[in-house]
């Protein structure tokens, strides 16, 4: 089953469907209110406290996923408008991602995506609405200074995606390939900096993990 939960301003409310889908029907029961606050798929623990959503996670060990992640990975909110007919729920990610896609002879056992400058990129967050539905998140609670895409990532090379915290990351972000034989090759991407926020992407490209990271282009 997949679910999403409902915070009516008291309890976060389980909705669920039977079955996933690209359009699908979540059934439940929550107490009037206006607005209400989603999070999707729903995350045991969350709620709505001094102007935010709290107790978000984003992970700090991701299922690699193949052209993809799954929704737990970068896990949407939403705060509901009304228009008096129908209650609408613009969901927003609360991460951002970093993705690239890789060649490699020698088989991958993990992937790890940090912050070069020790930042925070995955754990408890907590995310703030803006005007139009537009949001900001602060990490909350515990936190990790890695994002591991698991073991499972060995099956085969392609393009994956990671989901980060959003932010600064001033001296960019390394992407460290570790293989079964206990080796491992690492690159930093975006070395002057980059900013990232929630929902965005950005594609580190095409990475040859065989030849020397150093004979790559930023």
């Amino acid at each position: 089953k997949d679910s999403l939960g409902v915070f009516d301003g008291a309890v976060l409310r389980k909705f669920t469907c039977p079955i996933a889908g690209t359009t699908t029907t979540f059934s439940g029961q929550t107490s009037p209110a206006d607005p209400y606050y989603v999070v999707y798929p729903y995350i045991k623990g969350v709620n709505f406290k001094d102007g935010k959503m709290n107790g978000i996670v984003i992970p700090s060990s991701q299922n690699a996923v193949k052209g993809g992640f799954r929704p737990d990975s970068n896990p949407c909110v939403a705060k509901t408008v009304s228009d008096g007919k129908s209650v609408k729920a613009d969901l927003r990610y609360v991460g951002a991602s970093v993705s690239f896609e890789f060649t490699s002879k020698s088989a991958v056992k993990s992937v790890a995506v940090s912050g070069y400058s020790g930042e925070n990129v995955a754990g408890t967050v907590s995310a703030a609405f803006g005007d139009a539905g537009a949001i900001s998140v602060t990490p909350s609670g515990s936190t990790s200074n890695s994002v591991v895409l698991g073991s499972d990532f060995s099956v085969s090379p392609g393009k994956y995606f990671a989901s980060v915290i959003p932010g600064n990351y001033s001296k960019g972000i390394t992407v460290a390939f570790n293989f079964t034989d206990g080796s491992s090759k690492s690159r930093t991407f975006n070395q002057s900096g980059i900013v990232l926020n929630p929902g965005s992407v950005s594609d580190f490209g095409k990475i040859d993990v065989d030849n020397a990271f150093k004979d790559e282009p930023d």
